[in-house]
């Protein structure tokens, strides 16, 4: 039986939070159903989904126009999503507070997350995120949700590993520059009343207990500061995900429902995958119920601590492709909600053919991997690896 507490610490949204949410950027796409807001919504209601988590994406919302007129926001992303039974759960803001810090090795490599026009120019790209980010904040009050998922960016993480050792004057000051960036839209998210949740992610600055400590002192401890809950993500550092959210529930503001597994392959591969592609690494992303996360243990954790928030699936599988892993989903979810046995299904044994990441896929060029390598590639090599 699932434990519960009579105060309920934070909540983002009681309408329909016994149903499963959806964050749909890994789905959309250019053909129906998921080319438009009215098509994926029809499509995830039949799933069994009662709501969506939108990207901010044209395809499915205005974040200028929505920051201007909750007019706007009912006419245009409220009413088609009631008319097929979905509610909003959060504005995903993630490639836009990707781009709030950005290591000059990435320079390049995540131009995809802003505007074309400002691809290549880092300066301007964060100041622009920084605008971006109040506008998500408008646009998710004028439509009555409670928080914005977003990542925070990353100065450090290329020094994760401590080799060449790190300064720790470094790591400060890449610290206070974080927070100095983020506090401006930390301080008008609690005007407003909306939390930012950031999500504790590799690559990130704020990629576990530690740095999330360090990224909460740095900014003050403001109150609209928070975690976007992924288990996934512990799962593949070592990290006890059930421990992660006992230690920090009080900032947990939000969270995704996505499974991954860690299989260590003996003496060939650990942690770090051996630069190989998701599919051959020992720790890999799977579609829910198919890795090693505890669940129903998830779910007592949060009733205990009094955590009313959307169970948001996302999918990222390198062995399912992304509908069964949403109808599956789908159902394992619910039945958690309704504190039903967890249904289990069968694993294909040929690996989908379809790329999680491949709405990030970007950065291509050879100038691009010249910079972040650090070498001129020769003309022979360039032409062999088709490089423009």
């Amino acid at each position: 039986m699932r434990l519960t507490q009579q105060r309920c610490r934070f909540s983002d949204g009681n309408l329909g939070v016994d149903r499963p949410a959806l964050f749909i950027a890994q789905f959309a796409g250019d053909e129906p159903p998921y080319d438009n807001l009215d098509n994926i919504c029809r499509w995830a209601h039949e799933l069994g989904f009662g709501g969506i988590q939108l990207p901010a994406d044209r395809r499915f919302i205005s974040i200028a126009d929505a920051a201007k007129s909750r007019g706007w926001c009912d006419d245009h992303v409220l009413a088609p999503m009631r008319q097929n039974g979905i509610a909003p759960t959060h504005i995903a803001a993630h490639l836009i507070g990707q781009l709030m810090a950005v290591n000059p090795a990435h320079y390049g490599l995540l131009d995809f997350c802003g505007p074309a026009t400002l691809a290549g120019r880092p300066n301007m790209q964060w100041r622009w995120a920084q605008r971006e980010m109040m506008r998500v904040v408008d646009a998710s009050a004028n439509m009555d949700l409670k928080t914005v998922f977003a990542f925070p960016g990353n100065f450090c993480f290329p020094y994760v590993y401590p080799w060449p050792p790190r300064n720790e004057t470094m790591v400060q000051a890449a610290f206070r520059e974080l927070a100095r960036r983020w506090l401006p839209v930390l301080r008008y998210a609690e005007e407003r009343g909306i939390k930012i949740a950031f999500e504790v992610h590799p690559q990130e600055d704020v990629f576990d207990g530690p740095t999330w400590e360090r990224f909460l002192e740095a900014v003050g401890n403001n109150p609209a500061a928070g975690i976007a809950y992924d288990p996934s993500h512990f799962i593949l550092q070592g990290i006890d995900p059930l421990e992660f959210l006992n230690t920090y529930y009080s900032r947990v503001f939000g969270a995704h429902w996505k499974d991954a597994e860690m299989k260590l392959h003996g003496p060939r591969q650990g942690v770090y995958g051996g630069l190989l592609p998701f599919a051959l690494r020992a720790g890999r992303f799977r579609s829910l119920g198919d890795g090693e996360l505890d669940i129903k243990s998830m779910e007592n954790m949060l009733a205990l601590h009094g955590l009313s928030l959307w169970r948001v699936l996302e999918w990222e599988c390198v062995v399912k492709d992304k509908e069964t892993g949403a109808r599956e989903g789908a159902q394992i979810i619910q039945a958690a909600i309704d504190e039903k046995p967890l249904p289990k299904f069968p694993v294909p044994d040929v690996p989908t053919t379809q790329s999680f990441e491949k709405f990030a896929a970007s950065g291509g060029s050879r100038k691009v991997f010249e910079h972040c390598l650090g070498i001129r590639i020769p003309d022979a090599d360039a032409a062999e690896l088709g490089l423009t």
